[in-house]
């Protein structure tokens, strides 16, 4: 039921609108956006930002996603995804063809609104940055686990949570996340607005995820800030990460895995961060600029595209 009222608040959202192009993002807006369409007679460009839950779907439900995907997704005249293996999986699965679809670099990021700023942690102890939706599949429990560890240890590290509960079964509750907490070593900040200056107060931003990501913003935002980056060997996330160059890929979410890659981060010396830092916003300039993923939205529409 719940899923019906909200295929009708989608629908009734294009409905109302007076563009004749729609584009849609995540897994079920898609579908709901693209039958909407259909019916209306709209231009629909749906967006791919990762599989989500779908990526776990097996047996008959698994089945019957992959028949609805197909039906509503044969309507694109163009699916834009946000990484090369989405793209050959929907290919591979028959659900698009793959002259219909093309990459883009995640959502983009805004170079002017996150890019580095002068360090003002001086002696201070590294600072680490897990900001995310708190899903077990984020990561977080492995996440705090080894921020203990080197908390334990006594090695000179600050580690931030910062996020807000999915209430779904997926969620971890915040008694949970607050079992781990140390004063001063380990905390959680819960919803931050503004990323941007938060950003400025650390040295790395981590994401160990498993789930079925497109490019994680999160990551985004701290390569144009020129962070180092630290996370798995996942589609949407490796793309982030020239490894050992601008930060580190963890080939699993091993506590001790992500134990030694921190430890690794804190040994560097300051010129060390600061040059991959810099690698990092070489390569938010040179590959996720939100301006090219903008320009390819508005050529699509039809409409004039001038971002100088």
């Amino acid at each position: 039921m719940l899923e019906f009222f909200s295929f009708i608040s989608v629908f009734c959202t294009i409905f109302r609108s007076k563009s004749d192009v729609v584009f849609s993002f995540n897994p079920k807006t898609n579908l709901y956006a693209l039958l909407s369409c259909s019916i209306l007679r709209k231009r629909c460009v749906p967006n791919v930002s990762g599989v989500g839950d779908a990526d776990r779907l097996s047996g008959l439900v698994g089945w019957f996603y992959q028949i609805i995907s197909k039906f509503v997704y044969s309507r694109a005249e163009l699916v834009f995804f946000q990484n090369s293996e989405d793209l050959d999986r929907f290919v591979r699965l028959g659900i698009v063809k793959r002259n219909r679809c093309e990459v883009l670099p995640g959502s983009g990021v805004d170079l002017t609104r996150f890019y580095p700023k002068a360090s003002e942690s001086g002696d201070k102890a590294v600072c680490f940055l897990l900001a995310c939706r708190l899903i077990k599949k984020k990561g977080v429990e492995e996440y705090l686990e080894a921020a203990n560890l080197l908390a334990k240890d006594g090695l000179s590290a600050r580690f931030l949570l910062a996020g807000v509960p999915d209430f779904s079964d997926r969620s971890i509750p915040i008694e949970h996340i607050q079992s781990y907490l140390i004063p001063g070593k380990v905390e959680f900040l819960g919803h931050v607005g503004d990323m941007a200056s938060l950003l400025g107060e650390v040295d790395a931003v981590v994401l160990p995820s498993t789930y079925a990501e497109g490019v994680p913003r999160s990551l985004l935002e701290g390569l144009a800030s020129g962070k180092i980056i630290v996370t798995t060997n996942r589609p949407g996330c490796r793309e982030t990460v020239i490894d050992n160059e601008n930060g580190f890929v963890l080939e699993s979410t091993d506590v001790v895995d992500l134990y030694e890659v921190f430890k690794a981060v804190t040994e560097l010396d300051s010129a060390k961060r600061t040059s991959m830092g810099l690698v990092s916003r070489k390569l938010a300039e040179e590959k996720f600029d939100e301006r090219l993923v903008i320009s390819r939205y508005l050529s699509v529409a039809g409409s004039p595209c001038d971002l100088n």
